[in-house]
């Protein structure tokens, strides 16, 4: 493989406590699920890397924790970030309605492309899978700079390579329409 460009991107994960974040990345960064890992406390980070179309992508990953009391550390973090994941819980929908402050925190510092992830796909069926979309389409039409919508599953490993894959190649896309 030929790399012709390096970069560094950093991202940024968030969404309401307990939806599934860490475990999203421990997937996707070390092939892990722990069904019993610890809530974040404040933010935890993680790298990774990928390539993408010869450019070599080494990617800084932020963790946010989602109680309220983290929150104002998010300001801060916006700066620099490149693109985000907004995760939300699909057996918890109550974790949906609350996408909006997520994306007024980063809208109001940084428009950075934005994926919405819905988590624990294992546990829903596709009737409620389907139900969930129609909500969530709302959501991702009401933001410019809101890129899609994927459900993964930490647990199976479904889709969770897929939503990086995508949300660095949005970011690879935009970086060149810009130049």
């Amino acid at each position: 493989m030929t790399v012709k460009e390096k970069i560094i991107l950093k991202l940024l994960v968030s969404g309401e406590g307990a939806v599934g974040k860490t475990c999203f990345m421990n997937r996707y960064c070390n092939d892990v699920f722990d069904p019993k890992s610890p809530l974040t406390k404040g933010v935890d980070f993680f790298c990774s890397k990928i390539y993408d179309n010869g450019v070599e992508c080494d990617l800084s990953i932020y963790d946010f924790g989602g109680q309220e009391q983290f929150r104002f550390m998010l300001k801060e973090f916006v700066k620099g970030t490149r693109g985000a994941f907004f995760l939300f819980d699909l057996t918890r929908l109550s974790t949906l309605d609350h996408l909006n402050e997520w994306f007024e925190i980063i809208g109001t510092h940084e428009k950075v492309p934005v994926l919405i992830v819905g988590t624990k796909r294992d546990l829903i069926d596709e009737d409620t899978s389907r139900s969930i979309k129609e909500h969530v389409d709302r959501i991702v039409n009401q933001y410019d700079f809101c890129i899609g919508y994927i459900e993964v599953s930490s647990k199976t490993g479904e889709n969770i390579e897929r939503a990086v894959d995508f949300l660095v190649s949005k970011i690879l896309q935009t970086r060149v329409n810009h130049v």
